[in-house]
């Protein structure tokens, strides 16, 4: 077997040194993102620690249809989509459902998708029939 030299041991464990400071690095940036999730999702779970008990009309949820200011329904849930239309995955299809129910577009769309665990951070009332 060849043996190896100290510069090739040296190079080794000095690659070996800055990938440990690179993981460190994008762990160290996964915990900072973790941890504003963990503080924005408690601020929402404040705002709507009630919102079954809070009703609204269809023409209330109709005022609110503007990209800063995006409510829909889903199954007669009344949601601000606003925060989650900026990650959206389908990007601005999601205002296809602005001010209305949005029910039977979304199962259209996404019959497997578990809405609730999706947006159920973002409810703000139930819609009053």
């Amino acid at each position: 077997m060849p043996q190896e030299s100290r510069g090739s041991r040296y190079l080794s464990r000095t690659a070996t040194l800055k990938a440990y400071v690179f993981l460190d690095f994008v762990i160290l940036i996964l915990i900072i993102c973790m941890q504003r999730f963990i503080e924005e999702t408690r601020k929402l779970k404040q705002m709507t620690a009630n919102a079954n008990s809070v009703f609204y009309t269809a023409e209330e949820v109709k005022q609110h249809t503007t990209d800063d200011d995006c409510w829909t329904v889903y199954k007669g849930i009344v949601y601000d989509i606003t925060e989650y239309a900026k990650v959206h995955p389908g990007g601005r299809k999601i205002f296809l459902g602005k001010g209305k129910d949005c029910t039977e577009l979304f199962d259209k769309y996404h019959p497997w998708v578990n809405a609730q665990y999706l947006i159920g951070k973002y409810q703000v009332g139930v819609l009053r029939q």
